[in-house]
């Protein structure tokens, strides 16, 4: 239904036509409308990225980045976007955010620490590499297993391979009731990160967005490497 069969329908009936929910997804998420209503619900999500390319390594250092504030941009394909942005009040590394009610569901966190302040005093004998253990909050998501911990950790400097006592080799770790436990010989001032997934997300309230979807051809994207998903209003079907 056009605007014009819609202005004809409200002058003859002189209400409002029945409406339906629908939804779509994607970055960007796209869709069509054949009305002029508030969005009924958007999510974004997003999580922890790093720069550059390749096995993390001493020499390949792939920093792990954050998102400060969120930003979703609102266009019809012909006319300027309109951005709303969102504050989220500090840096979090993964997670989804409710643009219309404001509450961010914050599910990965990032441990930073020199290499010298949390490795073992003396190397291993046989391999003649050093240990260190980075211990994490016991909220964090306890990864036992290689098929879990793969999915589910990023480090900066260190290659994502489990290894246990039997095979170790330099710059890995394996993560155990919420330690992380790195091995290899870095320099002491090297910085090591690692994003790690909670185990119980928390959440953030901050100020909502009143994001107002177009009449016609929609196309709402999210400056962040996740998916955009909404519910949007529409004349009902007959």
């Amino acid at each position: 239904m056009d605007i014009k069969q819609l202005m004809f329908l409200k002058a003859a009936t002189g209400s409002e036509p029945e409406t339906e929910e629908a939804t779509a997804t994607g970055n960007p998420a796209t869709f069509t409308t054949d009305i002029r209503k508030p969005l009924q619900a958007l999510e974004v999500t997003f999580t922890p990225a790093q720069t550059g390319s390749g096995d993390p390594a001493p020499d390949n250092v792939r920093n792990i980045s954050g998102k400060s504030s969120i930003k979703v941009s609102v266009s019809d394909g012909e006319s300027t976007p309109t951005d709303y942005t969102t504050s989220l009040g500090d840096t979090y590394y993964g997670g989804k955010l409710n643009v219309l009610t404001g509450v961010l569901t914050v599910e990965w966190i990032l441990m930073s620490a020199a290499w010298g302040t949390f490795k073992t005093g003396s190397p291993d004998e046989t391999t003649g590499f050093y240990g260190g253990t980075l211990t994490f909050p016991s909220a964090v998501k306890q990864c036992t297993s290689p098929s879990v911990y793969g999915t589910d950790v990023l480090c900066n400097v260190t290659n994502t391979i489990y290894w246990n006592g039997a095979s170790k080799t330099p710059e890995h770790f394996y993560i155990y009731n919420s330690k992380a436990y790195v091995y290899g010989n870095f320099d002491d001032s090297q910085v090591i990160q690692l994003a790690v997934k909670l185990a119980e997300p928390v959440t953030v309230q901050l100020t909502g967005q009143q994001v107002m979807d177009l009449l016609g051809a929609n196309s709402i994207a999210a400056d962040t490497n996740g998916t955009v998903t909404l519910t949007y209003l529409k004349i009902k079907s007959e």
